[in-house]
């Protein structure tokens, strides 16, 4: 039997030219991620995981090209909450341990 080939997904995503007010502007996004497929046998089968991520706007001036970079404001906010639940994690650890060890002692 066949194994199935990964195969590594990095692009620049560009949008074509917007020019609905002045400047035009272009919008750029990376999209990294794995695909899978399995070509060899009657029944393939493919699939993915993919990320696409927000990266820059390009402002076209009549001279020049300026390129604004934006953050992924949706990754910031994911980050945010996992700091956040760790942190009530932790809390929750250290007071379990600490009631553990005032009630342990009287239980004697």
């Amino acid at each position: 039997m066949e194994k199935p080939q990964w195969t590594k997904i990095d692009k620049r995503l560009m949008q074509e030219l917007t020019v609905k007010g002045a400047p035009p502007i272009q919008v750029v996004a990376r999209a990294t991620g794995w695909q899978i497929a399995k070509q060899a046998t009657p029944a393939a089968f493919a699939g993915a995981l993919v990320n696409v991520a927000p990266e820059a706007i390009l402002v076209q001036h009549e001279d020049r090209e300026e390129r604004v970079p934006i953050g992924n404001p949706d990754r910031m906010a994911l980050i945010g909450m996992l700091g956040a639940a760790l942190l009530v994690s932790a809390v929750c650890w250290l007071i379990t341990g600490i009631a553990t060890r005032l009630i342990a002692p009287r239980k004697r």
